[in-house]
């Protein structure tokens, strides 16, 4: 949304590119939304085949906190040593079951 430009404004605060005053252009986000989890990819364009707990939750929507607390115990688990990973269809299957269905 543009706001106004007063008329005796001397346009050193407008972007060269857009004419927009510098105060309306925003920074990109620091962190994209994650897209569904069957969805993630890596930079080679391959399907992730394995999230680690923090990609998990964001695929979910919830915080790590949430995740261990409902869903970690819920899903299957890879373990590579320490390093717990998730299949992104193992948590739309948990998705999937664990929605409720609403009467209307």
């Amino acid at each position: 949304m543009t706001q106004n430009i007063p008329q005796d404004h001397d346009g050193s605060d407008l972007d060269e590119a857009s004419g927009l005053p510098l105060w309306e252009i925003r920074d990109p986000p620091t962190r994209a939304p994650m897209p569904p989890a069957a969805q993630i990819i890596v930079q080679d364009g391959q399907p992730r085949v394995a999230l680690s707990r923090q990609e998990a939750a964001t695929a979910l929507g919830m915080s790590v906190d949430s995740f261990e607390k409902y869903v970690q115990g819920q899903v299957k688990t890879i373990r590579c040593g320490r390093m717990l990973l998730y299949a992104p269809t193992e948590l739309e299957r948990w998705a999937s079951e664990a929605g409720e269905r609403t009467l209307r």
